[in-house]
């Protein structure tokens, strides 16, 4: 039994056998050996996200990218030239304020009026959208502030049955349309 084979067939069962010390001594060193840390491994990292939006071909520019800084005095003076198309829509209740300080139109007339509606609420929200946006930059505030704002301001000025936006208890995060009281 010399030979190198039948030791390595043999050393499994020398090392389990009830009289071999050597599974003994493995065994209680085993049970000494630490694996956990004194103290937690600290590990640096730096993560750096860049999101990107590219817009699709032949989409149309946002306010954002087309209301020029030295326009600013034509398009308050086109908004305030407006005043009385806006108020005479929000009389016969075809729009509403939306919590973004813009209009929504709530119901279009047919025809040719509803054309015409539809154009002024464009043309409207574009200012608005402008106005606010420059006063945002001004203020190196951040544009969902400022449009909070301009909403406050419209619903308070708002008259008893113009309809305006609230927050919708029934919807987390939503809102419904509702007659000023």
């Amino acid at each position: 039994m010399n030979h190198p084979c039948v030791t390595l067939l043999f050393l499994p069962f020398l090392l389990t056998s009830p009289g071999c010390q050597l599974s003994k001594t493995l065994e209680n060193a085993a049970e000494k050996i630490t694996l956990n840390t004194p103290e937690p491994i600290k590990v640096d990292m730096k993560v750096t996200l860049d999101v990107i939006q590219h817009e699709a071909p032949g989409a149309k520019k946002d306010a954002e990218k087309t209301a020029d800084p030295d326009d600013i005095p034509a398009i308050t003076r086109r908004k305030f030239n407006r005043q009385e198309e806006i108020q005479k829509l929000k009389n016969s209740r075809f729009v509403a304020e939306t919590h973004q300080g813009l209009l929504v139109i709530r119901e279009q007339p047919p025809g040719s009026y509803g054309s015409y509606v539809q154009e002024t609420v464009d043309k409207e929200n574009f200012d608005r959208k402008a106005l606010m946006i420059e006063e945002a930059r001004k203020q190196k505030r951040e544009l969902h502030e400022i449009e909070k704002e301009h909403f406050e301001a419209n619903a308070k000025n708002a008259f008893a049955g113009e309809w305006i936006e609230t927050a919708d208890p029934a919807r987390p995060e939503g809102f419904k349309q509702v007659q000023k009281q």
